[in-house]
């Protein structure tokens, strides 16, 4: 099952043939319920529930080479659903140092995001290993009971 944008990209995808959890087998009809993210699979012998909730996947990280402000981070990724996001970064004991983003809509599709370095205090991030935390929340009804974070380290050297 492919969700697509209206350019007919490809956004997400779920299940495969077979007979487990998230599997396939002789799908024959699909319900969707927009307002609510959810998406109910008829089988050959059962039905499956899916909560196609918003989601943040293929983050990439990068380095960019400002000519006035010096390096910068580069966070390109893809949200499934248009969302609200939170971003921020984390030292290895959890204490949030720099917010990248506070409670922004963005649409769905590809997004990227530029980190000057700066921490909340003013003062530049110093080598060391970190944590980037993504919150993602879906703009219909169901937003407040699922919200969807995402972890990834990264090194500062």
């Amino acid at each position: 099952i492919y969700k697509l944008d209206r350019q007919l990209q490809v956004l997400d995808s779920w299940g495969h043939p077979g007979d487990g959890d998230g599997e396939l087998n002789s799908p024959r009809g699909l319900a969707i319920y927009r307002h609510y993210g959810q998406m109910l699979t008829l089988e050959k012998q059962c039905a499956q529930y899916l909560w196609i909730g918003a989601d943040l996947k293929n983050i990439q990280f990068s380095r960019v080479d400002d000519p006035v402000i010096g390096p910068k981070l580069r966070l390109d990724y893809l949200l499934t659903e248009r969302s609200w996001v939170d971003a921020w970064v984390e030292d290895k004991d959890g204490v949030k140092l720099a917010t990248l983003l506070r409670h922004r809509l963005q649409k769905q599709g590809g997004q990227s995001l530029f980190w000057n370095g700066d921490l909340d205090t003013g003062f530049r991030i110093q080598s060391g290993a970190y944590q980037l935390v993504f919150h993602v929340e879906a703009t219909y009804s169901s937003a407040t009971y699922v919200v969807k974070e995402v972890r990834r380290k990264f090194t500062v050297k």
